[in-house]
């Protein structure tokens, strides 16, 4: 389904996300100019975590809060996905060239496809389906604010 423009900020990075999540997972082709041995993988998704990753959560958590406010249905599916959200950082934060492995990188990797997949197969097709064009200009709002303010904090 084509994104509406509400959500193609949202979608544009999880095909980043996406990316990260095959270069960690294993049996999966290297990319070229990206890193193909395990300490600079590591080193790479550290990076994305804190550049992209976390900012990109925090933009979803300032949703999934709109959300739970706008109709019960989505209080069960938004918990989901915030806990996602806390597995995947741990996950990541717990990296480490010393202890982790290939195994350890690839748990991760399906990590983060799986839930990337799941908000956009699931989650985005509901928004796009049953939210009004208020709330939609709503979401488009928060996810404005949350950049704003996340470059006040830079």
């Amino acid at each position: 389904m084509i994104r509406e423009k509400f959500l193609i900020q949202l979608s544009k990075e999880h095909h980043d996300f996406l990316i990260l999540a095959q270069l960690l997972k294993k049996d999966v082709p290297d990319y070229k100019g990206l890193p193909n041995n395990l300490n600079d993988k590591i080193l790479y998704a550290k990076d994305k975590f804190n550049s992209k990753i976390k900012s990109h959560f925090f933009t979803e958590q300032k949703i999934f809060d709109y959300l739970k406010d706008v109709d019960h249905i989505y209080t069960e599916l938004c918990s989901e996905y915030e806990n996602d959200h806390k597995i995947i950082e741990r996950m990541l934060l717990n990296l480490n060239p010393n202890f982790s492995d290939i195994e350890n990188l690839n748990e991760v990797g399906i990590k983060i496809y799986d839930h990337t997949r799941k908000e956009e197969r699931l989650l985005f097709q509901q928004l796009q389906s049953t939210l009004t064009e208020t709330q939609k200009k709503e979401i488009e709002k928060i996810i404005d604010n949350s950049k704003i303010e996340e470059e006040k904090d830079s």
